[in-house]
């Protein structure tokens, strides 16, 4: 039977080990950090829209956009102002979100789909809102210093068609 004096050296030793691998994980700064940020940065966009909060959707959005609707980043801002204040929060339920990221990369590709819904109240208008649609999204994203921010976005239907941005 071993002593306790004998195993706390290596106890020491297993823990310094373990918080070795740790640090490398948090501080990295790996290819799965860039797809978590990456993740996180869209999810940012979701909750943004869910609570009709401009400054947050804006946070994440390169001074760079430019998407295939003409749009640069002013022009959404002023598209998500008047949608924020016509149509309020939104409902969204996003899939997983799959990330397109060479290792070392600066520029990265995300896509997923997203349910949205508008209108109702609660928990109710969450699961049976008054209108609603399935979109996939395609995100360019580019890192500026050390955060990812969208440069560009395209949504299509369920069959693949390219959908505009709505002006109602």
């Amino acid at each position: 039977m071993a002593t306790s004096a004998h195993r706390g050296p290596i106890l020491v030793v297993l823990l310094a080990l373990v918080v070795a691998v740790l640090a490398v994980f948090a501080f990295g700064g790996s290819e799965a950090d860039d797809t978590e940020q990456i993740q996180q940065a869209i999810r940012q966009v979701a909750e943004a829209g869910e609570e009709a909060d401009l400054p947050s959707a804006l946070e994440v959005i390169s001074t760079t956009y430019r998407d295939a609707d003409g749009m640069d980043r002013d022009a959404i801002k002023g598209y998500l102002f008047v949608q924020f204040q016509k149509r309020g929060p939104v409902h969204l339920v996003l899939s997983p979100i799959a990330v397109d990221l060479e290792a070392g990369a600066t520029t990265a590709e995300a896509t997923f789909a997203a349910a949205i819904g508008e209108g109702g109240e609660g928990l109710v208008g969450e699961l049976l809102p008054e209108t609603g649609e399935v979109l996939e999204f395609r995100v360019s994203l580019q890192k500026e210093g050390e955060v990812w921010r969208i440069t560009s976005h395209e949504r299509f239907d369920l069959g693949g068609s390219r959908v505009g941005l709505p002006y109602d």
